[in-house]
């Protein structure tokens, strides 16, 4: 392998780990149903931001052992937060849409 492939290989890898938690918590928020969610956030007003991110994350965390994701959750726990995180932006989306004049799909 020449110089240059080898920076390449390298420039790969990950540069840190990350634990366990941050593993349990991308199970359940997912990093494209999250960063829908922002996209979703970034178009309404200031004002209701911050207070439309906390109402989906606490309804979705309410489904999880409090402490999490410290704390571990049972497999089902994790499967049905992570759909119910997924839904919940999905109607973000569908409300948004409605709310700048969009057409409510059938």
């Amino acid at each position: 392998m020449d110089a240059t492939s080898e920076l390449r290989a390298t420039a790969l890898e990950p540069v840190t780990e990350v634990g366990p938690e941050r593993l349990r918590w991308d199970r359940v928020f997912n990093p494209a149903d999250y960063d829908a969610m922002i996209a979703v956030l970034f178009g309404e007003p200031s004002q209701t931001r911050h207070a439309r991110k906390h109402q989906v994350m606490d309804e979705v965390l309410a489904m999880l052992p409090e402490g999490f994701p410290r704390e571990a959750a049972a497999d089902p726990q994790l499967v049905a937060a992570s759909h119910r995180f997924a839904t919940l932006v999905s109607q973000l989306q569908v409300t948004s849409r409605v709310d700048q004049g969009g057409e409510v799909p059938a």
